[in-house]
């Protein structure tokens, strides 16, 4: 059986659709610009938490300044990976998803960009991890570039002035509270977007349109057909 919809159904699926727009790329957090502190990496894991602020997103891309050394050209080995937070033990908890590992700048430090392997959604409020690891000793030499202790991030979000190491694949990490690691977070959050007059006359006469053309119910008493002629 077709069961023709509601105009008034229609409509406010409509108007769903043109108030619901993405905003496009923009920043959750950085501290990209903070004075620059020690090197960090060549052996265990390094971790950088960073929080979210008041606004949902789906990630976009970190940007980690790192540099590669002679031995570590090749991407082969390094391992970049979303964490959530398990905040009662103030380390990661559980991987997320991994980053797709760019070219990494060779005997310099400078902004490398590693893009999600899969979608992720960011929740509002909430605290996630950004690590870096050699999985081979053959490719050994990346160096994430610190950021001095007492910086404050920029955005909505925020990254403390800490960071954490694992030296046995995650099991066990310690805090390492003399700095963060240098990172920003891009995201993309969905914001009110309002129709454009014309827009919005042609969605207001449809659903009238539709609403016409909707059979209207003829009368009917107790034992009389509705096809009947109503004397």
């Amino acid at each position: 059986m077709f069961i023709r919809p509601h105009p008034a159904r229609i409509l406010a699926a409509l108007i769903l659709a043109l108030t619901a727009a993405p905003a496009g790329a923009v920043l959750i957090t950085s501290n990209l610009a903070a004075d620059d502190g020690l090197n960090f990496g060549g052996y265990g894991i390094h971790a950088q938490r960073f929080e979210t602020g008041p606004h949902a997103y789906a990630l976009d891309d970190v940007v980690l300044r790192v540099a590669s050394f002679p031995r570590s050209s090749s991407i082969a080995g390094v391992e970049a990976l979303l964490w959530s937070d398990d905040a009662a033990n103030h380390r990661p908890g559980s991987v997320i998803t991994n980053f797709v590992i760019p070219p990494l700048p060779e005997n310099l430090f400078a902004e490398a960009v590693f893009v999600p392997a899969t979608p992720v959604v960011l929740a509002a409020s909430t605290s996630y991890w950004v690590s870096l690891v050699h999985t081979s000793s053959t490719s050994g030499g990346v160096q994430w570039r610190g950021a001095v202790a007492g910086t404050v991030a920029s955005g909505p979000g925020d990254i403390p002035s800490t960071h954490s190491v694992s030296l046995d694949g995650g099991a066990n990490w310690f805090v390492n509270s003399n700095e963060g690691l240098k990172l920003a977070v891009n995201g993309s959050v969905r914001t009110p977007a309002v129709a454009e007059p014309a827009s919005a006359g042609l969605l207001l006469s449809g659903a009238l349109a539709a609403l016409a053309r909707r059979p209207r119910r003829r009368p009917t008493s107790r034992g009389v057909s509705p096809r009947d002629p109503i004397l």
